[in-house]
């Protein structure tokens, strides 16, 4: 086992490359995106009435290599290193936030490529100590070009890698992997925040907007609620494929996540989750699409448990698809702040943590209770009518 783990580490932080130049611009027109493929898959499945399915209706729902179901630390391992974005067209534009794109997304992964390892070596107490703290001293801050983020870096990656090389000597009780991150983002949110609104009216805009639409299809959505079970899933994506625009199409998918019975259809709104974010379209929804998908994810292929594989790496490259997305809408929008906080919402994202206020799994428990709320308010309220219960027979 600690040979493995050690041959994984070894090549834990030689950053990847995710090259924007091989990506075709993101198209800015509202036209939805073609589910036909995924309909396909679901009408053929249907008649064949099998549970299970076939290799081809798979493919399509689950189409990235990374989907393994295996819980092998070894490949969790692997798969927590963080990649650099390059986005080399945008280093120097004349615009305050496409300039500073590729350095916030890449501080942002740097800080959670190293806190997820620092998680997995908390977790799992026969990983050698002085092979993560070498490993984490591996990252190149290079790539980091502005100067004081650059050294934020260096500062953060040589702190934390000095910690876990001394963990059972004594150290300076002020300085921890706690204060330290704190110190690192605090110094990126500095940077940060200088070019749009602050977050609570991003957050006021983005809910007016996304309710005025959600109303518009309030109409298809109760239909899918009310129709039978068998006949539901079919009707979802009917809707999803004839939605008259992208934004409506996001809006639509993120209601049908948010729906009290549609856990069951999970692999399903995975692959059209999936669909969307790779359609190189801008929705100012399009950040709602990736944080609703990532959590459904991990827990439909890879674990709810505090050892499950959690392969932020294909998280992350998701995320980026759709920062890319974000950025060049920008280029044409240049003076649109939804979009710049679409972005930005995107690129400070935490990796899914394996510690956290949920005590018996990793967060993507709680971002499932956050974002979907709707999926389990049943089931607290009938543990709020059962705790009444058991005060009234007392």
């Amino acid at each position: 086992m600690r040979k493995c783990v050690s041959f994984c580490l070894c090549t834990l932080f030689l950053l990847g490359c995710y090259n924007s130049k091989n990506d075709s611009k993101s198209e800015v027109n509202s036209s939805s995106v073609d589910l036909s493929s995924i309909l396909q898959a679901y009408e053929k499945n249907n008649r064949l009435c099998d549970v299970s399915y076939t290799d081809e209706v798979y493919q399509v729902l689950c189409p990235y290599d990374d989907c393994d179901t295996t819980n092998s630390i070894d490949i969790e391992i692997y798969d927590d290193k963080p990649f650099t974005l390059d986005l080399a067209d945008y280093r120097t534009s004349k615009h305050p936030f496409l300039c500073q794109a590729e350095d916030i997304f890449n501080c942002c992964l740097i800080a959670n490529g190293i806190w997820s390892n620092f998680e997995v070596w908390e977790r799992f107490y026969d990983i050698d100590d002085k092979t993560i703290a070498k490993d984490i001293s591996k990252i190149d801050v290079q790539c980091i070009k502005d100067e004081e983020l650059r050294q934020a870096s260096l500062i953060y990656r040589d702190g934390m890698s000095d910690l876990l090389s001394r963990a059972e000597e004594a150290i300076d009780e002020d300085i921890t992997p706690y204060t330290l991150r704190e110190s690192y983002i605090q110094t990126i949110n500095d940077k940060w925040y200088k070019y749009y609104e602050d977050s609570d009216s991003f957050s006021n805009v983005i809910t007016e907007k996304y309710d005025s639409i959600s109303a518009f299809l309030d109409k298809s959505y109760n239909r899918y609620l009310n129709t039978t079970e068998n006949e539901r899933l079919g009707q979802m994506l009917n809707f999803l494929n004839t939605c008259n625009s992208f934004d409506e199409q996001c809006v639509l998918f993120c209601k049908w996540a948010d729906s009290e019975d549609s856990s069951i259809e999970d692999m399903w709104i995975i692959a059209v989750g999936t669909r969307l974010m790779e359609s190189k379209r801008y929705s100012p929804f399009l950040f709602k699409v990736w944080q609703i998908w990532r959590p459904l994810c991990q827990s439909m292929y890879f674990g709810l448990s505090r050892d499950s594989e959690i392969p932020n790496k294909l998280y992350n490259d998701y995320r980026a698809r759709c920062y890319i997305t974000c950025l060049q809408y920008i280029e044409t929008h240049p003076n649109d702040i939804l979009a710049m906080n679409c972005a930005s919402v995107l690129a400070g994202q935490r990796n899914i943590n394996r510690y956290g206020i949920y005590s018996l799994g990793n967060q993507s428990a709680i971002e499932s209770l956050e974002l979907l709320p709707n999926r389990y308010k049943k089931v607290f309220e009938d543990e709020e009518e059962q705790n009444d219960s058991t005060q009234s027979n007392k």
